[in-house]
């Protein structure tokens, strides 16, 4: 689902870059995993840094994830999925789902309201027992669609959200302490959230920084390791080392540079959710 931490950064690095100013998507007609009838599924294919000054991003949430189109419904038999996982049923989970008292109770239609799609895509997915990394993501684009049809349920969600952010490996700590703030603030809870929301202005990009080149030169050099430790190839391994640690000192400041920008972006949502509650606002 939806990717976070250094890609934001990326992407945020985009923004001076790209002057598209349309989200442009193709379409497709693709048959129906349980019921065989074709189903019109949109994809994304190209989006301006617009996307990113859009309220969605309080929950860390861009498209596709925060279009209503990325919920997709069967208007025959009323299966209804992400965009992303729409096709990916085992047969044994198809069986299980044509079980289901919904699905067989389902009137077709031609185009379902989105609130109802928002509800069978929850009932699909409990019924088919994902897991906790993936109600992660999940629970963060059900808030945000959530947000101003029906805030009490939005709020309810962010509740359960917040024993869940542990699990979802693509945040970063900042993003993660950020959205425990957000969520705690949506839920009520003033006082945790501006706990939070003060952890995540101190919260540094050094270590994560150092964890990241630590990890990546890592990864190049065990096979290095390897080739020395089978082969005996001293003279190839120092002179791929070499290269390694050339890499590693060009890429260094690109990847400190993004890091960067990704925590300006963030702490500029802290400083607007921070503000807002100085100003005893809701959003």
């Amino acid at each position: 689902m939806v990717k976070a931490g250094v890609i934001i950064a990326i992407l945020w690095l985009m923004w001076g870059r790209c002057e598209s100013n349309a989200t442009l998507l193709t379409t497709d007609l693709q048959p129906c995993p349980i019921c065989r009838t074709d189903v019109l599924v949109k994809r994304l294919v190209g989006y301006g840094p617009y996307v990113f000054k859009e309220p969605s991003k309080y929950d860390l949430i861009f498209v596709p994830h925060s279009r209503e189109d990325f919920i997709v419904t069967c208007g025959k038999c009323g299966y209804t999925q992400t965009t992303e996982d729409f096709f990916k049923l085992s047969d044994a989970q198809k069986r299980q789902l044509k079980a289901a008292r919904f699905m067989m109770d389902w009137k077709p239609t031609m185009a379902p309201a989105f609130p109802v799609r928002l509800d069978r895509a929850i009932a699909v997915n409990e019924l088919l027992g994902r897991d906790k990394e993936f109600w992660a993501v999940f629970n963060r684009v059900l808030i945000w669609h959530l947000r101003e049809r029906d805030p009490a349920r939005a709020a309810r969600i962010a509740r359960r959200e917040l024993d869940l952010l542990e699990h979802d490996p693509r945040l970063r700590r900042k993003e993660r302490v950020y959205l425990q703030a957000e969520y705690s603030r949506l839920a009520g809870e003033m006082d945790a959230a501006t706990r939070f929301f003060t952890k995540a202005q101190g919260v540094s990009i050094n270590w994560e920084l150092s964890m990241t080149l630590l990890i990546a030169n890592g990864l190049c050099v065990a096979p290095l390791a390897l080739v020395w430790w089978r082969w005996r190839r001293r003279r190839l391994v120092l002179a791929l080392t070499g290269v390694v640690l050339i890499g590693s000192l060009l890429t260094t400041p690109r990847v400190y540079s993004r890091m960067k920008l990704s925590d300006e972006y963030l702490n500029g949502l802290i400083r607007d959710r921070v503000e807002m509650m100085k100003g005893g606002l809701d959003g």
